[in-house]
């Protein structure tokens, strides 16, 4: 599985809770969730990148480190 892009916004990176796969997004919380606007004014929901990577990295571990030995 691919990382989703982050966005930047205030120097702080978010992901788009729509883009996220369906096993985390039925695991954030409510208190995680920002609401921020799109280059169209839109506004959509969105958690910071750190909380997508920390979520990314634990569940689905990368094999890079072992085709590089």
């Amino acid at each position: 599985m691919a990382k989703v892009n982050s966005h930047t916004d205030l120097d702080t990176s978010y992901v788009r809770v729509s883009k996220l796969p369906s096993a985390m997004r039925a695991s954030i919380s409510q208190e995680s969730i920002s609401a921020l606007k799109d280059v169209d004014g839109e506004t959509v929901e969105a958690i910071e990148y750190s909380q997508y990577e920390y979520w990314f990295d634990f569940q689905c571990p990368s094999n890079e480190l072992d085709s590089e030995v």
